[in-house]
């Protein structure tokens, strides 16, 4: 082996050593890289976990500093044995809170099951929470609707107890946007009464399977007006009840230039505290002042019954189980013996003198068939102060604005027919399905003959038969006694509202006395007693002489008076063909009020 071979040998061993060191090297710096990924790896880990299971705990935070303007309603511990949580959003009493905050919390968290974690109380998912930030405030939580209630201390004026309330300003923090933010009172259901919704894809009213989760069947600030079925007619594969619409408590304001003149415009409301004076935004309502231009006045078909925290109207005018789709001549109809309902498609109970239709509402409650508990409601004929409750309502943002209400125009060979309304806003021609010249309530046409625009609201109070009200004048005619006995003679200030004649027993002098009434949609929005200025320029006649009753909103089928919702004319009470009316449910005694179970 010569000295070159010798020399090639050594440089291939060197070159073997280098190359062993240089792939140790790499391994050594690879196992480095890989422990540093390693860590990296777990550190993402740990937050990420960290960040999971903290994440609720941040959301409470958000929701502390970022809080909804809305109205929650609150009872006092004596009220809370005697309701079920299913239809309320509970509060706690304060005095009880300062006392024995321990005990209490206890009490609430066995009421409504809340898992107490330190200053958290959280519910499931879909149901309400409460956490207490400090003495003066009680929050309530909903997460699935990414909504917070700030309750702050509220005294009751007529009860004296203090409860809690939403403040008057508050930052608002909506993560679903369908919430209620109007301050509308919660509607009260009673027993009989089965909250319902429209489903669009059926096209059918549908019960709602929670009514404590307000966004899924009513929103006031999207004129969603609540609506329920009585138990009439409705089985377990039937849901087609006399159907109500809640009207909430409320306080308003005229603006000057449509005050008491024929030129319409936007009615200011405010809801009020369940039966308080006080608005939802913290305004203090004067209960005594009857100038709707200077300050708000509180609607006085919420004064009734000791102060009532809405009213349930009847969606519909009336109809009968019997004959609402066959109709009946007037020795049927001037009767009690047809059962109300109200319900759309169905012919109107006409042919109807007023205190017939005063008897029949009255005695609504105490018929089975509808569910009602006499000792918890009242029903009774539509007060002309709760038809302009509802006008007004519907004049209001939370209704049609200064849009005005469709008429309904449907007339066959045998009458009228409930929830229909015209091709236009000013078409007077009337006519049945097949003279496609009327549509029914749920169309684009039909819709607009409600209340709000939608198939939320009230129907028939423009056009269908003309609406008998539960008012009267009360001058000594002989129409007083003829055709009202009953109403007239009981005389319940609940029930029905009393009118007094001027110096003269005319329209000019009798028009002049309701001044000083408010809310009635009579003065308020018309120029004059004995004419067409009421706003929308339909008819404004007072009472006078025998014509001791009103009438309200007009007939669809004639021409010679202008239709509207503020329509009124006069009328002596007896039987007409067209003549019609509906009913309304109020609290009775709200000490004995209980809630559907």
């Amino acid at each position: 082996m010569n000295d070159f071979e010798i020399e090639l040998i050594n440089q291939n061993r060197k070159h073997k050593d280098e190359k062993k060191k240089s792939i140790k090297h790499d391994k050594v710096l690879f196992r480095i890289i890989f422990a540093v990924l390693g860590f990296i790896a777990i550190a993402v880990l740990i937050v990420f976990f960290y960040l999971l299971f903290t994440s609720n705990e941040r959301n409470e935070t958000k929701f502390n500093t970022q809080l909804l303007q809305v109205y929650a309603k609150v009872i006092d511990e004596k009220q809370k044995k005697n309701l079920d949580p299913y239809y309320e959003y509970y509060g706690v009493n304060a005095a009880s809170r300062q006392n024995s905050r321990e005990k209490e919390y206890k009490d609430i968290s066995k009421m409504l099951k809340l898992e107490i974690n330190e200053d958290f109380y959280v519910l499931a998912k879909d149901e309400l929470a409460y956490f207490d930030l400090d003495i003066d405030n009680l929050y309530l939580v909903n997460y699935d609707l990414g909504l917070v209630f700030c309750l702050n201390p509220f005294i009751n004026e007529k009860t004296g107890v203090l409860k809690y309330t939403m403040p008057a300003i508050l930052n608002t923090y909506v993560l679903n946007d369908n919430f209620d933010n109007s301050g509308a009172n919660l509607p009260v259901i009673y027993k009989g009464m089965i909250p319902v919704k429209y489903d669009e894809n059926s096209q059918e009213w549908v019960a709602v399977k929670d009514p404590t989760i307000q966004s899924t069947w009513y929103n006031y600030d999207r004129k969603q007006w609540a609506n329920v079925m009585l138990s009439d007619t409705t089985g377990e594969d039937t849901l087609d009840g006399s159907m109500f619409v809640w009207i909430p408590r409320f306080a308003y304001k005229i603006s000057e230039k449509n005050y008491h003149v024929n030129n319409f415009g936007i009615i200011d409301v405010k809801f009020l505290l369940e039966d308080t004076n006080t608005t939802y935004d913290g305004i203090d309502v004067d209960p005594n002042n009857i100038d709707p231009v200077e300050d708000y006045v509180i609607h006085p078909a919420f004064k009734a019954f000791g102060g009532l925290e809405g009213i349930w109207v009847s969606k519909f005018e009336a109809s009968s189980h019997e004959y609402g789709d066959i109709g009946a001549s007037l020795n049927v109809y001037n009767t009690t013996k047809p059962t109300y309902y109200s319900y759309f498609n169905k012919y109107s109970w006409t042919n109807i003198d007023i205190g017939t239709a005063y008897t029949v509402s009255k005695n609504m409650v105490n018929n089975n068939i509808y569910g009602l508990n006499n000792i918890q409601v009242n029903t009774h004929l539509m007060k002309n102060s709760e038809w302009g409750a509802v006008a007004y309502l519907t004049q209001s943002n939370y209704g049609r604005n200064s849009n005005n209400v469709w008429n309904n125009n449907y007339y066959d060979s045998i009458g009228t027919k409930t929830g229909y309304g015209a091709r236009s806003s000013s078409d007077t021609k009337y006519g049945a399905i097949i003279d496609e010249v009327t549509y029914m309530y749920d169309t684009s046409n039909g819709s607009k003959a409600s209340t709000t625009g939608n198939v939320y609201g009230v129907y028939d109070m423009v056009g269908g038969a003309i609406e008998r009200v539960a008012a009267f004048l009360n001058n000594g005619s002989s129409s007083l006694e003829e055709f009202g006995s009953s109403m007239y003679h009981e005389k319940y200030a609940d029930m029905v509202d009393v009118y007094y004649p001027g110096n003269e027993d005319t329209q000019i002098a009798n028009y002049q006395m309701t001044k000083q009434i408010v809310g009635d949609a009579v003065y308020e929005t018309s120029a004059t007693g004995n004419s067409k200025t009421s706003w929308f320029g339909s008819n404004s006649g007072m009472m006078n002489n025998e014509y001791t009753y009103f009438f309200r909103g007009g007939t669809g089928i004639t021409q010679e008076d202008i239709v509207g919702l503020f329509f009124y004319s006069p009328s002596s009470g007896g039987t007409y063909a067209l003549s019609g009316f509906r009913t309304v449910i109020t609290s009775n005694d709200k000490s004995v009020i209980e809630y559907v179970k």
